[in-house]
């Protein structure tokens, strides 16, 4: 039997986690990435109420109420090695038909705003 070092496979990737309820209704897709990006739209509500007006953050952006962050195909693969750009771009076509998320092309190739439509954390608000 082969063993797996667990040190090695979570240094090297990491842990997906994702809601069992979203997963259920909208598939695993949608729960592995929404966790994700539920998680991007908690910390930057944290970064623009800790820096408010004074500076611009990289790659994010509030516009119509919501929060923007702006993300490549590549960095999804990275994170979600299991997936090709395609079907990342897919998913989250799909998360935006759904109403999960809004989603638009960047002025970058290869780049995308995305803004979750649902609440994270309320810890954080």
């Amino acid at each position: 039997m082969k063993t797996i070092d667990i040190a090695t496979c979570n240094s090297i990737y990491p842990l997906c986690c994702f809601d069992a309820r979203i997963a259920e209704q909208f598939g695993i897709d949608c729960a592995l990435l929404l966790n994700h990006l539920v998680c991007i739209d908690d910390n930057n509500k944290l970064l623009l109420r800790h820096y408010g007006e004074r500076r611009q953050i990289e790659g994010v952006m509030q516009e119509r109420g919501l929060i923007w962050s702006r993300h490549s195909l590549q960095y999804f693969s990275r994170l979600f090695p299991f997936y090709r750009p395609g079907k990342i771009l897919n998913v989250l076509e799909k998360m935006k038909k759904i109403g999960l998320i809004e989603l638009r092309p960047s002025l970058t190739d290869g780049f995308y705003w995305v803004a979750v439509l649902i609440e994270g954390d309320k810890d954080g608000e």
